[in-house]
């Protein structure tokens, strides 16, 4: 299961569709009190919580505003924030109404793509950026500290345990990484890296599957490297940081790995949306 798959597309669109349709006067039905309260907790309880299923853990939901963003993603809290202003009006138009949607996708592929790289390193399929072995072991022996392994949350305990991964090193093997340094090192909560270690199996199946037509590595799996190298190597955090800034001039921000993928399945999910109401928005591509 993945936000690119159609099927997963495919319920999202269904979703606000159903979201769309009673937007002006949502059913009884629905928790909440008043129509933005019902609103709300049918996007955060119904719809994102369907979308997390499964997946990944569902990042906590807010509603509030920020300028004129429709949302974003927190990685360090896993919280999506959502303009409330949005859900608060009665008489929002389908064309505004579908980007709030793609913004949803948006932000919530963005919370994969980390989960997807936690996955990964977990499984020992990646590599996390500018780290040898040795400093791996390191890190992994520092967080042993009497804590055990249970469920891969520690760095694993003893004498023996530090021998071992020190003899893993020089012999050429790789180091199984655990939850708790996994966490620390893409800055995501403990329980999330818990998920993704306890899932880790699913990693194979993920990068073994069909590649998006947008991607632009020739695997999946060097697509997911490129989404980590994006946001924790060194020097690409660094011009990351800048083309986001005041001094960037160029579209560098827009092609960074994470956010061409983020935008190009947000207008896949624009054109679903349009299917699945039967109404042709005319939002254009971003």
């Amino acid at each position: 299961m993945s936000l690119q798959d159609n099927a997963s597309m495919t319920a999202f669109a269904n979703a606000c569709s159903t979201l769309w349709t009673n937007w002006a006067n949502p059913p009884l039905a629905w928790p909440g009190g008043d129509r933005r309260s019902k609103r709300r907790n049918r996007i955060d309880q119904t719809i994102i919580t369907n979308v997390a299923a499964g997946l990944m853990p569902k990042p906590a939901v807010v509603f509030e505003d920020s300028g004129t963003s429709n949302g974003s993603f927190s990685w360090t809290p896993w919280r999506l924030r959502l303009r409330r202003t949005l859900t608060a009006n009665s008489a929002l138009a389908y064309a505004e109404f579908v980007k709030f949607c793609r913004t949803m996708y948006h932000e919530l592929r963005h919370a994969e793509q980390f989960y997807r790289v936690a996955q990964g390193l977990l499984a020992g399929s990646l590599q996390y950026p500018d780290k040898s072995e040795s400093e791996v072991a390191q890190e992994l022996n520092a967080l042993a500290g009497g804590v055990g392994a249970v469920g891969g949350g520690g760095g694993g305990g003893g004498v023996g345990a530090l021998v071992a991964r020190f003899n893993t090193v020089s012999t050429g093997g790789q180091l199984t990484l655990t939850a708790q340094l996994v966490s620390q090192w893409l800055s995501i909560p403990l329980n999330v890296a818990q998920h993704a270690y306890n899932n880790r199996g699913q990693f194979a199946g993920y990068i073994g599957g069909a590649k998006p037509d947008w991607f632009r590595r020739k695997t999946v799996k060097k697509e997911v490297e490129e989404w980590m190298r994006a946001t924790y190597k060194g020097t690409l955090s660094g011009l990351n940081a800048w083309t986001q800034s005041d001094e960037g001039k160029y579209d560098m921000y827009r092609d960074q790995p994470e956010e061409h993928d983020a935008h190009e399945i947000g207008n896949k999910i624009v054109a679903a949306i349009d299917a699945a109401t039967g109404v042709a928005s005319g939002v254009p591509n971003y």
